[in-house]
């Protein structure tokens, strides 16, 4: 390194080896042997004209030694996914049905979509409370407010 790169004047390359043994003391030679080899190629990351003093090289062996960590980190596995099965609303709905009967709602009709169904209960088609399946087309009716008699449910 100081064959490559030019020491300051007036600086005692005997006292200058002192300083980076004591800056140097206690990181890894291979990243100083690292930097060193950055520095002699002209590789280092910022222009260095000088060699560097004690503070900076030591600096610049702790940034190459984080930069190596993050490189050799070992990586988490990424967390198992649950693979969930795929939902059928209509199924979720027809069960959703099956408890509206249980509950003692009565199937009252199909009914192709929300603005029908909005429309319908506004003009009086449906009783208040009943609800729309939209999945399944159908519209479930309290049966104490029903004012049809109990029709068998259609199939879907």
């Amino acid at each position: 390194m100081f064959t490559s790169l030019p020491l300051p004047r007036g600086v005692d390359a005997d006292e200058l080896l002192r300083g980076y043994l004591v800056a140097l003391e206690g990181l890894l030679p291979s990243t100083l042997k690292s930097v060193v080899l950055h520095l002699v190629r002209g590789t280092w990351h910022e222009e260095v004209k000088f060699c560097p003093r004690p503070p900076e090289l030591a600096n610049m062996v702790r940034f190459e030694q984080r930069r190596v960590d993050a490189v050799n980190r070992p990586r988490l596995p990424a967390p198992a996914t649950i693979q969930q099965p795929f939902k059928d609303i209509r199924i979720t709905q027809r069960n959703r049905a099956d408890e509206l009967q249980t509950a003692g709602y009565h199937f009252h009709s199909n009914c192709e979509s929300l603005d029908k169904f909005k429309s319908g209960g506004r003009n009086g088609q449906y009783p208040s409370g009943s609800i729309h399946l939209w999945a399944i087309d159908e519209v479930w009716a309290p049966r104490q407010i029903a004012q049809e008699p109990d029709t068998a449910r259609t199939a879907a």
